[in-house]
């Protein structure tokens, strides 16, 4: 996983520590535990502590686990940096009020202030035929879904000869 990418590297390690001391040493402690004191450290370490699909509210603590899709991705990191602080800064620049969404809606606040690198590079992911192209977490890093395994890693292809970082995945 690139750094400072937005796709949550340094959260999943740390979430996996917890989890991993929490297995060696027989304690027990609940998930909802886990992701509890991970809270502290960083605000995405509860959604990995839990993993697989959910929707994330406040600053990422209140977990709502989701029925798991099998999902075909893009992920390109282009040639742009989002700090999380300059980003939460260029939100607070903005209205942010968030709707109320339904299960099924991606939603990102970050897509409306990220670099254009990031915009045209979600638009470089629409045209190749995603159904959905956003930022992840603050960014940089934007993935797009595909319908099928086959559409994904042609436009995984394509990517790669304009960006520095495109790969296929999936969900797991």
């Amino acid at each position: 996983i690139p750094s400072q990418a937005g796709l949550g590297g340094g959260s999943a390690d740390a979430a996996a520590v917890l989890r991993g001391l929490n297995k060696l040493y027989g304690v027990g402690v609940s998930t909802a535990t886990l992701a509890s004191l991970g809270t502290p450290l960083g605000a995405d370490i509860p959604f990995c502590v839990y993993g697989g699909k959910a929707r994330c509210k406040g600053i990422g603590e209140r977990i709502t686990v989701l029925e798991k899709d099998f999902l075909h991705l893009v992920i390109i990191k282009p040639n742009a940096n989002c700090p999380t602080g300059k980003m939460y800064g260029e939100l607070d620049k903005i209205n942010r009020e968030i709707p109320e969404y339904g299960e099924g809606v991606y939603f990102n606040s970050f897509d409306g202030v990220c670099p254009q690198e990031c915009r045209d590079a979600m638009a470089f992911l629409s045209a190749s035929g995603a159904t959905v192209s956003m930022l992840s977490g603050s960014g940089s890093a934007v993935f797009g879904v595909f319908d099928t395994e086959s559409a994904a890693r042609n436009a995984a292809e394509k990517a790669k000869s304009v960006y520095p970082f495109a790969v296929y995945a999936h969900t797991i």
